[in-house]
């Protein structure tokens, strides 16, 4: 987990806390499997990153295996929604991007979804 700064801001120990919490709901394997790779969860003092959203997993096709790979996780630590929209909640969708991708290649939103709603 990479908590970062913006200007004079910084994510908070509380906007930490919710993203480890949801991290520790998920498996074990999962974790171990996205920390093999070396992917890392950046967090945001922000409500949104780029275009509005409230996370997003950057996966590239590595050209010598034609395979996909999550490289870097980020999330807007201070969306302060609720539902599907909370930090944790938006941690867990990410997280199965990156899981979903690693295990079967998938980068579709659904599978996304369906990890997620499991925690």
């Amino acid at each position: 987990m990479v908590p970062h700064r913006i200007g004079n801001r910084a994510v908070t120990q509380a906007e930490l806390n919710q993203a480890v919490v949801a991290l520790r709901q998920l498996p074990a394997e999962d974790l171990a499997l996205v920390g093999s790779r070396g992917i890392k969860i950046h967090l945001y003092p922000s409500a949104g990153l780029e275009d509005g959203l409230l996370g997003a997993t950057t996966i590239v096709q590595e050209a010598e295996k034609l395979a996909w790979q999550p490289t870097q996780i980020r999330i807007a630590a201070r969306a302060n929604l609720e539902g599907a929209q909370a930090t944790g909640e938006i941690v867990q969708h990410e997280f199965g991007h990156a899981v979903a991708v690693l295990r079967a290649q998938d980068r579709s939103e659904d599978a996304a979804e369906a990890y997620a709603r499991r925690f």
